[in-house]
């Protein structure tokens, strides 16, 4: 009976350490007391102070002076140590390897992605691969390893996770696999292994300040269809850890052959597999998107950023692959340059020619019409102006420079971008037609495929509004960037182009031009 109770009393105590960190990193974002601990749970302020001091002792927390909101004594904070120690997370999906590496806050410290193929999935190998990806990422975010005290595994399929064994996952191949064991072999930590979707929804929770929900359900549509409900604020899991497995759910009687070997299973159809092999049935090979996203996947890895998220959209107005990216990052105070910011008397400067992005696009979609008109080095030059598409060069120059105002010219142009940044500061433009940079490549296809270059996507493009334009444009020039000033802004609404004695006002934006060209058609 005394090991009993004493067994008991260890549950209670962990149990309770438990909720006071869930409620520590619940508020990570605000301070909070050991009184605000007390109060939250429940549970008597020498309870809480026994807990905390615990914790404190095993340096998973620690305390920090908070400011006062009145007269007295400053109060003092709970908070976590986050360089207490490092975990490290595997994700393994029939796709990919990604590995992460995670404080104790819960916040990722540094992480990596390796693309897999059908041999990388031999468990020895995977493994392998996975410690070298560990090292190399410990060395270059410059992390102790020795600090990273413990790993978590999440893989696709059915997962005793209490023995860290993947039971059965069609899509690697795996049937009762001791990924645990072999994972501790290998990197001498404790390892706790479970499914992908419930772990995701672990993260999820945890992450989101939004999600405090006891009661939450997680669908997931990728190499295969999973739901994750988590109850109560536990986690739902049924016999042998399958609550949720619908992907193996039979939804047409002697369908398509799924990768478990069975017919007419919901992953057969909506999963990322089940789409691929409809398109390619109807006659859309996916190639094309596989290799963009390949691309994309090696321009976030070589930057050491992370796809979040993306939309898909099918339209009759689009018939080829259309890339558009949210970039989401952080910027000090201060050091950053919005669109909306022009002054009446600000030069209006633009950096390199307009019209490269689509040009380039055009070169290569209306090659063999262009070189009937034209000798094969002028499409080619055109064909190359992607060389040029990076305006971060001349936005670092133009930051450090102290500018007003600037924006990339893309979609709408010229015209599209000089009328958001009038419109958006308030101010008017006198624009000199003639002074616009263009290439006489642009000219000359923009002719000949009827397209106006002034409303042409100009990605490659800086639009700024500077007190003193001639300033910026030789500190361009130091860095081989050509430049020219294009007119002013000023006060009041009138937005004028001037070409010589003629005079118009600029027209709020429009469909971009490059529209006009009828993409993946055949040529007459």
């Amino acid at each position: 009976m005394k090991d009993l109770a004493a067994q008991h009393q260890n549950v209670l105590r962990y149990n309770n350490s438990k909720a006071v960190i869930r409620v520590i990193q619940t508020n990570k974002f605000n301070p909070i007391s050991r009184a605000d601990i007390a109060k939250v749970l429940q549970m008597s302020p020498t309870s809480i102070t026994r807990i905390i001091t615990s914790l404190m002792e095993l340096d998973l927390i620690k305390q920090e002076e908070a400011f006062s909101k009145g007269v007295g004594r400053n109060g003092i904070n709970i908070c976590i140590n986050k360089d207490a120690f490092l975990s490290l997370g595997f994700a393994i999906d029939c796709d990919y390897l990604k590995i992460s590496i995670i404080d104790c806050e819960r916040c990722v410290a540094a992480e990596d992605i390796f693309r897999l193929e059908t041999e990388d999935y031999d468990i020895d190998k995977l493994m392998s691969r996975g410690k070298h990806m560990f090292w190399q990422l410990c060395k270059r975010e410059g992390i102790n390893p020795s600090l990273v005290k413990c790993m978590g595994i999440s893989c696709c399929g059915l997962v005793d996770y209490k023995n860290g064994v993947s039971c059965f996952s069609p899509q690697l191949g795996w049937k009762n696999l001791d990924i645990g064991k072999k994972a501790e072999e290998i990197f001498g930590m404790p390892v706790c292994v479970d499914n992908d979707i419930k772990m995701a929804l672990v993260g999820a929770t945890f992450q989101s300040t939004d999600m405090n929900h006891a009661d939450v359900t997680y669908l997931s549509i990728g190499s295969g269809v999973g739901v994750a409900v988590m109850y109560g604020g536990n986690m739902v899991r049924g016999i042998n850890n399958a609550a949720g497995e619908i992907g193996h759910t039979m939804f047409s009687l002697n369908g398509r052959l799924c990768a478990c070997g069975k017919h007419g299973c919901l992953s057969a159809y909506i999963s990322e597999q089940g789409v691929v092999r409809e398109c390619s049935n109807q006659g859309h090979p996916i190639g094309e998107l596989k290799e963009l996203m390949a691309q994309a996947e090696a321009v976030c890895a070589s930057l050491h950023i992370q796809i979040a998220g993306g939309h898909t959209e099918v339209t009759d107005a689009v018939n080829r692959i259309v890339l558009t990216v949210t970039a989401i990052g952080r910027a000090k105070e201060g050091d950053t340059v919005a669109t909306g910011t022009a002054k009446p008397g600000n030069d209006i400067v633009v950096t390199k020619w307009i019209g490269l992005e689509g040009t380039s696009i055009a070169a290569r979609e209306k090659e063999k019409e262009l070189l009937e008109r034209f000798p094969a080095y002028l499409v080619e030059e055109a064909k190359g102006f992607d060389k040029y598409l990076s305006v971060i060069p001349e936005a670092a120059v133009a930051g450090k420079s102290g500018v007003c105002a600037m924006t990339d010219v893309t979609e709408g142009g010229i015209f599209g971008a000089l009328w958001e940044m009038a419109e958006s500061s308030g101010v008017g433009l006198e624009i000199d037609l003639k002074k616009l940079p263009i290439r006489q490549e642009t000219v000359e296809i923009c002719n000949q495929l009827d397209l106006n270059p002034y409303e042409l996507i100009s990605g490659g493009c800086l639009l700024i509004a500077a007190d003193n334009g001639t300033d910026l444009i030789r500190n361009l020039e130091k860095e081989n960037i050509p430049a020219a000033i294009v007119g002013k802004a000023t006060g009041g609404n009138d937005r004028v182009i001037r070409n010589g004695e003629e005079k118009r006002f600029l027209e709020p934006p429009k469909t971009d031009e490059l529209y006009k060209i009828s993409f993946g058609e055949a040529e007459s």
